[in-house]
C-alpha cells in the first residue's frame, strides 16, 4: 500500500511538474447546430456541439481477469495534448459503484502521416461507495497504462473527427485482479 500511495504522489507531482510546460492548445470548430431554444439544456448542449470545447466522454466496458465485469462513464478535460484530468464512475460486479478521479498523462504519437495512436498512463483515488463492504467510503488508489485510437482515418466527416477507441488495463487497490475497460471516446 505505501508503494501504490508513494507511485500516486510521485505521479501527481510529476504532472504538477510539467504542466505549465505544455502549451495550451484548443481545438476550434464552427458550431453550426443551435439549441438555445431547448432552455438550460440546449445552451449546455450548444456549448458542448461548438467544438471549441476540450470536454471528453467515454461510456466503456470492464472485465477483470477474475471473470466480474461492469461499465462506467468517464469524462475529462483536455488540458493540452499531453495532460487530462479525469472523472469517472464505474459500476462493478453487479453491487459495487465507486467514483474515482485521475490524471492522465499521454504522447499523441502519427504514424505513416496519418494513422494517430495515443499512448497513456494514469493513476488517481477512487472510492467505492456501495457494494464493497468495509472498504466502502476508504480511499483506493488507481494505476493504468493503456491506448487510444484515432478513428478519423475511417472517414472525412466531423463525425469521425470526434471518436477514439480507447483500452487500457488497470489496478485498484482493495480488489484482486486486473480490470481491462474498452470503449469509445467522444471529443467534444
Amino acid at each position: 500500500m505505501r508503494n501504490k500511495l508513494r507511485t500516486l504522489l510521485l505521479t501527481a507531482a510529476l504532472a504538477a511538474a510539467i504542466l505549465p510546460l505544455a502549451p495550451a492548445q484548443t481545438h476550434a470548430q464552427t458550431n453550426t447546430n443551435n439549441f438555445s431554444e431547448f432552455g438550460p439544456a440546449g445552451r449546455a448542449l450548444d456549448f458542448l456541439s461548438s467544438g471549441s470545447t476540450n470536454w471528453l466522454l467515454a461510456p466503456y466496458a470492464i472485465l477483470s481477469s477474475d471473470n466480474k465485469s461492469g461499465m462506467g462513464l468517464a469524462a475529462g478535460y483536455r488540458l493540452n495534448d499531453f495532460v487530462i484530468p479525469t472523472l469517472r464512475l464505474d459500476y462493478f460486479d453487479g453491487t459495487v459503484w465507486m467514483p474515482s478521479a485521475s490524471l492522465q498523462l499521454q504522447a499523441p504519437l502519427t504514424l505513416g502521416g496519418k494513422f494517430t495512436c495515443i499512448p497513456f498512463g494514469f493513476a488517481g483515488v477512487a472510492t467505492p461507495i456501495a457494494g464493497k463492504g468495509s472498504l466502502n467510503g476508504t480511499a483506493q488508489s488507481i494505476i493504468g497504462a493503456g491506448i487510444a485510437i484515432r478513428l478519423d482515418v475511417l472517414g472525412s466527416g466531423t463525425f469521425w473527427q470526434h471518436l477514439d477507441l480507447v483500452a487500457d488495463v488497470e489496478h485498484w487497490s482493495g480488489f484482486t485482479g486486473q480490470q481491462y475497460r474498452f470503449g469509445l471516446l467522444w471529443k467534444f
